[in-house]
């Protein structure tokens, strides 16, 4: 009866103890400097933020978690960096508009507040965890940031990275 109540709060806590993990192996990335911005093109990757936030690529991420669980937080552990030196600033993000406009919008300008700042942006290499089910099986999603400006204006290119799920 022991063994029966030892094996059955095993099972039950197994999940919980459970560590999803998968390498991602990037290629180096596109560095464009041609027009009046910097654009750093990765491929499967695309810029993710607001408008006149530096236009920096990101992955998505999709691990499969054992059933009955779900993503509780993330650790994005990358390696082998790679620094570019940035001729230009990089491109901001600009807003989506309707084709249908007979005349596009002013581009946005670099948020003064990233671009002049004393530190590498973003602080969180990730968008956090979320849990998302596919019939009946839970998927860990995330974005995960694969380069960044820092302050010497360089990006810092990651070609090793590896998405932990918890």
């Amino acid at each position: 009866m022991n063994k029966m109540l030892s094996l059955a709060l095993l099972l039950c806590a197994l999940p919980l103890l459970a560590t999803v993990s998968h390498p991602y192996a990037l290629k180096a990335p596109q560095i464009d400097s041609s027009g009046e911005y910097t654009r750093i093109i990765l491929p499967g990757a695309l810029p993710v933020g607001e408008p006149g936030q530096p236009a920096l690529p990101w992955i998505g991420t999709k691990l499969l978690l054992p059933p009955g669980t779900q993503a509780s937080r993330i650790s994005v552990e990358r390696s082998e960096p790679v620094y570019h030196r940035l001729e230009k600033a990089l491109e901001p993000i600009q807003p989506q508009y309707a084709l249908s406009l007979e005349e596009a919008p002013e581009p946005i300008q670099p948020d003064p507040a990233i671009y002049a700042a004393d530190q590498a942006w973003p602080a969180t290499p990730h968008t956090g965890p979320a849990t998302h089910f596919l019939s009946g099986h839970p998927i860990s999603v995330t974005a995960e940031q694969t380069s960044w400006l820092d302050e010497t204006a360089l990006a810092r290119a990651f070609y090793q990275v590896s998405a932990v799920k918890l």
